[in-house]
């Protein structure tokens, strides 16, 4: 089962909330130093985290084309973070949380080491 598949089973690419509970496990992967959603229903962008110092503001979704059709502002959001990556020509840095799941025998789906 391919990677996206994977995803998709556990809802990964179809919830947003399914993106955001993943990532809360894994931030500190990612070099992230904290991370905060200050308003969990409507506000843009969806959070605030620190990495390297540095405040970043940043929308989850699903799939990162969401990001346009959510008629979300560029200039307001540092980052996208998603279970799948599907908007080629984004000009926001993204990170593609399917990367990070492999299949597993035992379990179904597990997260790569």
């Amino acid at each position: 089962m391919s990677q996206k598949k994977i995803m998709k089973r556990f809802g990964l690419t179809d919830d947003e909330r399914s993106v955001i509970f993943l990532f809360g496990m894994l931030y500190h992967r990612f070099n992230f130093e904290d991370f905060t959603i200050p308003h969990p229903k409507g506000n843009y962008p969806d959070a605030k985290a620190k990495r390297g110092g540095k405040v970043l503001n940043i929308e989850f979704e699903a799939k990162s084309y969401n990001f346009v059709e959510h008629g979300h502002e560029v200039s307001e959001c540092n980052l996208i973070i998603c279970g799948e990556h599907d908007w080629k020509e984004c000009p926001i840095e993204v990170l593609d949380l399917s990367e990070y799941v492999e299949r597993d025998e035992e379990f179904g789906y597990t997260l790569k080491r």
